[in-house]
Parts: C-alpha cells; sequence; structure tokens
C-alpha cells in the first residue's frame, strides 16, 4: 500500500470521528496534526507515516494559553521560533502532555485496510476515553499542580506532566504561582538547585527574569 493511501485512509476515518468533537485536520508536512481550539486551550496529537509501512501517534498534549503566553514573554517569541515548532496555526507550546499513552502500533507495518482500521479504531478509543479523561482533568491548573506534587512526593519529575525541556520548570512555577501554592517558595528553591547542579547557563537569564515576573503574578 503506497503512503499516499494510507494517509487518504487514516486522515478519512479520524475526519469522521473527530471533527465532530471540534478537532480540525492540518495534513500537511511530515507531521500531520489534528487541534480542537477554544479559548483557554489548545488540544492537539500529531502522527508521522514512516516509508517502511508503520504509523506514528503522538500522545495528546494541552496548551494552556495564560501559562504559555507568560512562557513566550519571558523566553522571548524569537527564541522559542528558534528552539521549537511554534507558529499558532499548526505548532503550539505543550504545557502538558499525556506521558502514560502507548504508541503500541509505531513499528507495525500497516499495508492492508484492516490494518489501518485496527490502527484507527484504537486511536479514536484513545481520543474518545483516556485523552478525554486527560484533557478534562489536566485543562485546571489545580489538578497539574496536584499532579507535580505527587511527582515530587514519588521521588519523580515535572517532566512527567509537563512539557519542554528546561523550561518544564518554569511552567512549574507558574502554575503554582497562579494557583496560590503554599508551596510555592520550596518549588523556586527547588528549581535553583537543579540551576546550581546543572549547566543551564542558557537558561539562568530567563530563569532570573521570570522570578521577577512572578513577583506581580
Amino acid at each position: 500500500m503506497l503512503k499516499s493511501d494510507r494517509k487518504k485512509y487514516v486522515f478519512q476515518e479520524f475526519d469522521k470521528a473527530l471533527l465532530n468533537f471540534g478537532f480540525e485536520g492540518i495534513k500537511t508536512g511530515s507531521d500531520p496534526t489534528y487541534i480542537m481550539k477554544s479559548n483557554e486551550i489548545v488540544v492537539s496529537f500529531f502522527m508521522n507515516f514512516k516509508d517502511l509501512g508503520s504509523v506514528s501517534m503522538s500522545s495528546i498534549r494541552i496548551s494552556i494559553n495564560v501559562i504559555e503566553d507568560i512562557i513566550i514573554n519571558v523566553l522571548g517569541e524569537d527564541f522559542v521560533k528558534a528552539n521549537y515548532f511554534f507558529d499558532r496555526k499548526k505548532y503550539f507550546l505543550t504545557t502538558v502532555v499525556d506521558e502514560n499513552f502507548k504508541d503500541i502500533y509505531q513499528y507495525r507495518e500497516l499495508n492492508s485496510e484492516s490494518d489501518l482500521r485496527e490502527l484507527t479504531n484504537w486511536y479514536i478509543n484513545y481520543i474518545k476515553v483516556e485523552a478525554k479523561e486527560f484533557v478534562d482533568t489536566y485543562r485546571y491548573l489545580p489538578n497539574i499542580l496536584k499532579k507535580m506534587n505527587e511527582l515530587r512526593a514519588e521521588g519523580k519529575f515535572w517532566s512527567d506532566i509537563l512539557g519542554g525541556t528546561v523550561d518544564h520548570l518554569f511552567r512549574g512555577l507558574i502554575i503554582s504561582k497562579l494557583c496560590s501554592d503554599k508551596g510555592f517558595e520550596d518549588k523556586v528553591v527547588f528549581v535553583e538547585n537543579v540551576f546550581k547542579e546543572n549547566d543551564l547557563s542558557k537558561w539562568q537569564p530567563y530563569f532570573v527574569d521570570l522570578k521577577e515576573r512572578l513577583k506581580t503574578v
């Protein structure tokens, strides 16, 4: 089966199932993406069609505007565009990502319509059940903060829920401050210690700027 035929089938099935949910397909480039926008958040997922016949699916991710606006103001749009895929049309910064998602078809050749039907049915069910629950939960900042605290209590990292590289730490502090978190100052100290223990000089000026901005948030 040609890659173009695989794309045609997958897009057809996703359109039938997901457009009524508010998703819009952006089918250009090597990473076709479906996005769902509201005034507060952008929900998205993307896929890659491999030459050898597999289709790789991403987990669901949420961009929360109030968080990402602060991130962009701190880092600057030039920095963001230089370091991330970002254009506010197809690409958005990620606030939270479903790290529990497992792409079970990632390496499987899909060379028949029945193979593709299995893939699309499986992923559409993920969107309607697990992904819906994820979005319903983590579109709200207090729920993200609760998860952040649970992760730290388990000796894990905020990156298990928050998007980005070093900037996931910034997101954690922004969320903590916006939630009037009693543990905000402790979280600032935690991030300061991460900076002391690692060579993050590229990010240091932005961290200093963020701390100043958060004083008035």
